[in-house]
C-alpha cells in the first residue's frame, strides 16, 4: 500500500485513502470468496466507514467548502466509483451516495 502524503485536511486524507481501498478491493475482488470471514468483515467495515467520509466529501463539495483540487480530485473518485459499481454491489459492499455530483471536471 502506498505511503500517505503529506496531509492535514480531512478531505485531502478522504480521498486519497478512498482512492487507496478502491484500487484494493478492485484488485482483490476476484479472490473475494477465498477471504477469509474476518478478513471480508474487516475489509467491509473500512469500506463502509471509507464511503461514509467519501458521502461528507460530496457534502462539503454541495457547500461550496473544497478546493478545486479537492473538487477535481472527487470527481475522479466519483467516475471511478461509478464504474466500479457493479463490482461493490457483488461483493454486498456500500455504495457511497454521490448526491447531485458533477462529474464535469
Amino acid at each position: 500500500m502506498a505511503s500517505p502524503p503529506e496531509m492535514t485536511d480531512r478531505n485531502d486524507m478522504t480521498l486519497w485513502a478512498s482512492d487507496v481501498l478502491l484500487d484494493d478491493l478492485l484488485a482483490r475482488a476476484g479472490d473475494w470468496s477465498a477471504w477469509a470471514e474476518p478478513e471480508q468483515l474487516d475489509f467491509f467495515l473500512e469500506w463502509e466507514e471509507m464511503m461514509d467520509r467519501v458521502t461528507g466529501v460530496v457534502e462539503d463539495e454541495a457547500s461550496g467548502l473544497l478546493t478545486v483540487a479537492q473538487r477535481d480530485r472527487l470527481a475522479k473518485l466519483a467516475r471511478r466509483l461509478i464504474a466500479a459499481r457493479p463490482v461493490i454491489e457483488q461483493l454486498g459492499l456500500d455504495y457511497p451516495n454521490l448526491g447531485r455530483l458533477s462529474l464535469a471536471s
